[in-house]
């Protein structure tokens, strides 16, 4: 519900918080998400990085997504969670989980699709210090031209981004085009831009799917 995080920052006045915050969540379905891609495709918006993974590593994937589904671990949406410790996530934790456990997720597409910041602790007012936080204010730049510079001031954060997922696919895809590695194969429909990757001969992570 599109309205919990409007409710959050207008009427709790939590600020900040929302991106801490455990919100109510739950799998889309492949009609959904086909109907979304439909939508999109074609335009300069949509972007994907495809993998041709073993049977291996495609066994992994589903019984990780099975267990997922079964413990209505989607029913908590939110920012900072991570869906390999049964918190819930946000729709790029997920997609993120999925690459980490095929063992795909390299140190570039780690620092490439993420982002470390330090909240400012007197604008949050759900885990922070703040009683009440005005969205008025953050929005007019009062106190919030600039992210936290120490943890005193701000309380950590980690998240995956999809705009800088987005913007890797497309510098990618550029980069292959122009100067082509053999690394990725590029494809396009239109304006959208993915690329291939082929992941037959990769062993997948082979620890617990969850910890």
């Amino acid at each position: 519900d599109r309205t919990q995080d409007t409710q959050l920052v207008l009427k709790e006045k939590i600020g900040l918080g929302v991106m801490f915050y455990p919100m109510a969540g739950r799998l889309q379905t492949q009609e959904e998400l086909r109907k979304d891609i439909q939508e999109r495709m074609g335009k300069k918006d949509i972007s994907w990085l495809k993998y041709n993974i073993n049977e291996i590593t495609c066994h992994r994937l589903r019984t990780y997504l099975t267990i997922y589904r079964n413990e209505d671990l989607g029913r908590t949406y939110g920012l900072v969670f991570n869906p390999r410790r049964k918190e819930g996530a946000g729709c790029s934790a997920f997609g993120a989980s999925f690459v980490e456990i095929a063992g795909l997720l390299t140190d570039e597409l780690k620092l490439r699709w993420s982002r470390k910041i330090l909240t400012n602790r007197d604008l949050n007012a759900y885990n922070g210090d703040a009683e009440t936080s005005s969205i008025f204010k953050m929005a007019a730049g009062i106190r919030s031209k600039k992210w936290a510079s120490n943890e005193l001031d701000g309380i950590p954060i980690f998240f995956w981004e999809p705009n800088l997922m987005h913007e890797w696919t497309r510098e990618t895809h550029k980069r292959e085009q122009e100067h082509h590695a053999g690394i990725y194969q590029i494809e396009n429909i239109g304006d959208s831009l993915g690329l291939v990757y082929d992941a037959r001969m990769t062993i997948p992570e082979l620890g617990p799917l969850f910890y």
